[in-house]
């Protein structure tokens, strides 16, 4: 039985985004459930990779919040260990947790694995969406960049 699958046109990048939250395709001969989720900004197919789910359309990356902040925290402490590295002297903050949920006139999306409306959270002066139970959504290819970007100018 076949509900609704993700389709990319053959002559174009844009993706038929699904009309559900996400997509599942019974198949019967293999006993199993595939699930497929979809992107909160764009709406087409989300690809796993390990722990995580990228769009292909508009580059957001779904990451678990301890992944995220484990990622920060050693670009934080390899910048401090590098051999030519200048410490100021002040003891350096590692971040534990995403701040208070904030205010935000951006619109507010639905987690991609349970559909939760994700909450607004700031890092590093970057406004974040978080889905409390599984993860951050990271938009376009340079967020994460601009994050430890920050994180790293603060040592």
């Amino acid at each position: 039985m076949l509900v609704q699958p993700l389709a990319r046109p053959a002559s174009s990048n844009q993706c038929i985004a699904p009309s559900t939250h996400e997509t599942r395709r019974a198949n019967i001969s293999a006993g199993h459930r595939d699930t497929f989720f979809s992107c909160p900004r764009c709406a087409c197919g989300l690809d796993p990779a390990a722990t995580q789910l990228s769009c292909g359309q508009c580059h957001g990356t779904f990451v678990p919040e301890t992944e995220l902040i484990d990622k920060i925290s050693s670009e934080q402490a390899r910048a401090l260990l590098a051999p030519n590295a200048k410490w100021n002297g002040q003891l350096t903050k590692f971040v534990h947790s995403l701040g208070p949920v904030v205010e935000s006139p951006e619109p507010v999306f639905s987690c991609p694995r349970c559909a939760t409306q994700m909450t607004k959270h700031q890092l590093f002066g970057i406004t974040l969406d978080r889905c409390r139970a599984h993860g951050v959504w990271l938009d376009g290819t340079d967020e994460l960049q601009r994050i430890l970007a920050s994180a790293l100018a603060g040592l």
